[in-house]
């Protein structure tokens, strides 16, 4: 082999050494996809019978965002956008109030990514419903291309055969 072919050689493999280096983190793990913002899409329960229908609590037009840090800690904060706004901020009927519940979901945490599982675990700290803080929820991912993430509750809420969430990265 010449001196070109062996330089050649080396800079090709310093390259993609570097390459491999910048995708993985520093435990040789796959570096982690989901870090970003990312707006809600859709929510879809499937039930035992194998229908489909928009999950009620955000409807068919959902509103929301989900944020992965690179400190892994995650905040999602979602809703129904036809819910009809309250007559009076300060001082809001029963079912004003309500509606804060059934048509509202927010949560923050620590969450661990299993790339190579195609896995996600949320570590929630922070619930709108008390109760569900310390609760940990799986969630099985899947990338459609570099800006589109699936993800399915693991399991699936009660009485529900799947719940699917779709979310597209916002980009400037």
């Amino acid at each position: 082999m010449s001196l070109i072919s062996r330089v050649t050689a080396a800079v090709l493999v310093s390259i993609t050494a570097a390459i491999v280096v910048s995708w993985t983190t520093a435990h040789g793990q796959p570096r982690n996809p989901l870090i970003g913002t990312w707006s809600l899409v859709s929510t879809m329960i499937t039930m035992p019978d194998g229908t489909t229908k928009p999950d009620p609590q955000v409807g068919t037009t959902p509103k929301g965002y989900m944020i992965y840090g690179d400190a892994n800690r995650m905040c999602a904060q979602f809703n129904n956008p036809a819910r009809p706004p309250w007559k009076s901020t300060t001082m809001p009927s029963y079912e004003e109030l309500r509606s804060t519940i059934d048509f509202m979901g927010a949560y923050c945490g620590r969450y661990e990514v299993r790339v190579a599982d195609g896995y996600v675990l949320h570590s929630v700290e922070i619930d709108r419903i008390p109760n569900f803080n310390g609760q940990v929820r799986r969630r099985n991912f899947r990338l459609e291309g570099p800006d589109r993430l699936v993800l399915t509750a693991v399991p699936p809420p009660e009485g529900m055969a799947a719940l699917t969430i779709t979310w597209q990265r916002v980009k400037e």
